[in-house]
């Protein structure tokens, strides 16, 4: 019970301090924190159609108000009765907001897709990510983000075709912007 009550209070204490801080931040008159300098974490969770949103961790620089520079890192471990297949993703990314200025704040988004997949001998996948979406700034230094649309896979491993058009990609992503 003592420990329920302290952990309690700590995170009061946690969410007052973070208040009082993005209260005295010039971002919080805007509704969000994006600008240039602006730092943040993203975890995107699996989202249908796109491989490369599955569980990737990201971190993010705003370049100023309207572009972020990411690049997200997933590493994925498929345990199949055949063999284990363990996936490793570098994807460098841009987003571009054209309205930055709000709480509810709608992006385009690019993203380079390189990975490595151990399927039997070691493989290499390349591919290409274009699509829109929103980031909702739920406070001014915390995000949820959706986005959909066009996956290329240019290369992808163990395939007759190495080429795949992906007409829906989607992810979900939070943010924390610090």
């Amino acid at each position: 019970m003592k420990k329920s009550i302290f952990v309690a209070v700590l995170t009061l204490l946690a969410f007052d301090a973070s208040a009082q801080e993005s209260m005295s931040s010039p971002a919080a008159s805007g509704g969000n924190s994006l600008g240039a300098g602006q730092w943040s974490l993203s975890m995107s969770i699996p989202a249908g159609g796109n491989p490369y949103a599955a569980g990737a961790f990201g971190l993010w620089y705003g370049l100023g108000p309207e572009m972020n520079l990411g690049i997200n890192v997933g590493l994925g471990i498929d345990t199949a009765p055949e063999e284990d297949v363990f996936n490793l993703l570098l994807a460098p990314a841009l987003k571009y907001y054209f309205a930055p200025g709000s709480e509810i704040t709608p992006f385009f988004i690019g993203q380079l897709n390189l990975g490595v997949t151990t399927v039997g001998d070691d493989a290499i996948d390349f591919g290409l990510l274009a699509g829109f979406g929103a980031e909702w700034f739920v406070t001014p230094i915390f995000s949820v983000a959706g986005y959909t649309g066009i996956g290329i896979d240019i290369l992808r491993p163990n395939e007759t075709d190495p080429f795949r058009l992906g007409t829906f990609t989607s992810g979900f992503s939070a943010q924390l912007y610090f």
